[in-house]
């Protein structure tokens, strides 16, 4: 740890999670404002939020990533921004707003009905979607595509794919190609058998998940129980993801998209469904006991 003393260890758990990638787009980390960590996200949002109705809610804001992550966050800035311009007597017809991506449509690897009516959505809804701009490097207000293009921001938000911390591969643990942890189904490193890890900052041999809470949750019992058992000795359990996982997307309104098993549903009783299992879920950390 940097200006800390070493700390020995007999097991080892990393679980820190991921961070949006900008290391292919020199000035992106300066200049843009990342999603993650999430802990300060809140932070540089309401700074963005108090520059934009300085300039009287006449602001380009664009979000870089169509995940379900960046699709959900265009969606709900656009409601955000635009009500509170009209809370402060600003014409909320000033905001513009874009999602870019560097693939040919948004939520790229979700059912073609998710794709086609989030589309719908932000285009009635005044987002612009572009699509085959995959960003080259990022000045204070200005993104360069490859190929030559450019277009100005006054806020950016990043949201690209998960990318690992660098400082891993100091440490001589087994990586991926793509320098996340190797795992095997036990979430025990493939390396070094006292070291485990779960969520997105590692690779389990044999899957191949996408970054997303939704399985980064269903493996934190299990990495408690083998963790358990590897103090005590006893075989380790192995981990098996969810077959079809279970994605509720937010318009940014009381109101959201899902999909399981190839079926497709919306409403804003699937909103209610996501914010009673969000808060379900956040709720286990508010009252934590002393350790």
């Amino acid at each position: 740890c940097d200006n800390r003393p070493s700390v020995p260890y007999d097991l080892l758990s990393i679980n820190i999670g991921s961070t949006p990638s900008t290391r292919e787009a020199p000035g992106a980390t300066e200049n843009t404002i990342p999603v993650k960590p999430i802990d300060g996200f809140l932070a540089r949002f309401e700074a963005a939020h108090a520059r934009i109705l300085a300039k009287g809610a006449k602001a380009r804001v664009a979000v870089i990533g169509a995940g379900a992550g960046g699709t959900e966050l265009a969606l709900s800035l656009e409601r955000r921004l635009r009500r509170d311009a009209s809370a402060a007597g600003f014409d909320p017809k000033g905001l513009q707003f874009a999602i870019v991506t560097p693939g040919d449509e948004v939520l790229k690897g979700f059912p073609a009905a998710v794709r086609s009516r989030f589309t719908a959505e932000m285009t009635r809804r005044g987002v612009e979607i572009i699509t085959g701009a995959r960003v080259a490097h990022v000045d204070a207000q200005t993104l360069h595509l490859d190929g030559g293009a450019r277009r100005d921001f006054d806020e950016m938000f990043w949201t690209t794919e998960a990318a690992p911390a660098l400082w891993l591969a100091q440490t001589g643990l087994a990586l991926n190609e793509r320098g996340f942890l190797a795992i095997s189904p036990s979430l025990q490193s493939t390396s070094h058998g006292e070291v485990f890890a779960a969520g997105d900052i590692a690779s389990i041999d044999g899957y191949a998940l996408p970054k997303s809470g939704v399985y980064a949750v269903r493996q934190g019992p299990v990495l408690a129980e083998n963790l358990r058992r590897a103090v005590t000795g006893k075989p380790l359990k192995p981990y098996k993801p969810q077959r079809d996982a279970l994605y509720l997307i937010s318009t940014g309104e009381p109101y959201a998209i899902g999909t399981r098993n190839g079926v497709t549903f919306e409403g804003a009783w699937v909103w209610r469904l996501k914010d009673w299992i969000d808060r379900r879920f956040m709720a286990k950390f508010n009252a934590l006991p002393r350790v």
